[in-house]
């Protein structure tokens, strides 16, 4: 299976974890973890600087293989290793230039950014799908 991010998407997956390539490439968001004290920090950049509509957190369960998705995994898991093998490794995002150019002539309202959260949110269960295809970097 080839990777999706390989693709043309909306969103751009700004991921970042000690072992693991994730995501986008780096050079394509060019926003660099080493320079935020937080995440919360590196979201305020994203939504301030990169000009934001939709931004959602990423996480990662790393136990027997990977597994990403939007929000965390805590207690989600019966056996518990949610606690321990997973946290966030990022987020998913469009920007205001992003959505004007994939969605040409819409008024950006309560209804289209609904629809772009609900396509980032597919585009993180692709990219959860080729994790657990085996074929990651």
């Amino acid at each position: 299976m080839e990777n999706p991010r390989n693709d043309d998407n909306l969103g751009m997956m700004a991921c970042f974890h000690g072992r693991y390539l994730l995501g986008d490439d780096l050079h394509k968001h060019n926003i660099w973890q080493s320079e935020y004290k937080s995440w919360s920090e590196m979201e305020d950049h994203i939504r301030l600087e990169l000009k934001a509509l939709v931004i959602l957190p990423l996480y990662l369960y790393d136990h027997g293989g990977l597994r990403m998705k939007v929000g965390s995994f805590q207690g989600l898991l019966p056996q518990g290793h949610a606690e321990f093998d997973s946290g966030q490794v990022g987020f998913i995002y469009a920007t205001k230039a992003d959505i004007k150019k994939n969605y040409p002539g819409k008024q950006i309202r309560a209804r289209l950014l609904a629809e772009v959260e609900a396509t980032l949110r597919r585009e993180v269960a692709e990219y959860d799908h080729y994790l657990t295809s085996g074929e990651e970097d």
